[in-house]
């Protein structure tokens, strides 16, 4: 064999290491982007029970909205909210209503649908009203 096909041989052993190593990272990239979606569903979750218990604190409330906020592309999160909001009290919400008005928008996502749950209560016309 001459030093072409030995070079070539050395570049196609290298290049299929190099692809195998990059689904390796593909993969696991995947696997922990995954497990920090469910990290953040679980805490989101409970922040909006912990709400729903009625704390004394504001800080759940600010908590959830932050993670809600900062993570609006997640379906998942405005589902959670869609389906806990029937059991949390509106007015520890009160100190948050410039921030979650500030994000209405015309868009169909599910961050705007939950968001127009939540300010669709009466108690935000009865807020404003007395502003």
């Amino acid at each position: 064999m001459d030093r072409g096909g030995e070079e070539r041989d050395a570049l196609r052993r290298s290049d299929i290491i190099h692809k195998k190593n990059a689904e390796l990272d593909q993969r696991s990239l995947l696997e922990q982007e995954q497990e920090l979606s469910r990290y953040l569903q679980v805490a989101f979750l409970h922040y909006l029970r912990c709400l729903a218990l009625s704390t004394p604190s504001d800080l759940p409330a600010y908590k959830m909205l932050a993670l809600w906020l900062q993570n609006c592309h997640q379906e998942a999160l405005s589902n959670m909210v869609a389906q806990e909001w029937p059991r949390i009290k509106c007015h520890q919400m009160v100190p948050l209503l410039q921030q979650m008005v500030a994000r209405m928008s015309t868009s169909n996502s599910a961050f705007t649908r939950a968001l127009d749950t939540i300010l669709g209560e009466p108690w935000h016309l009865r807020l404003a009203m007395a502003s």
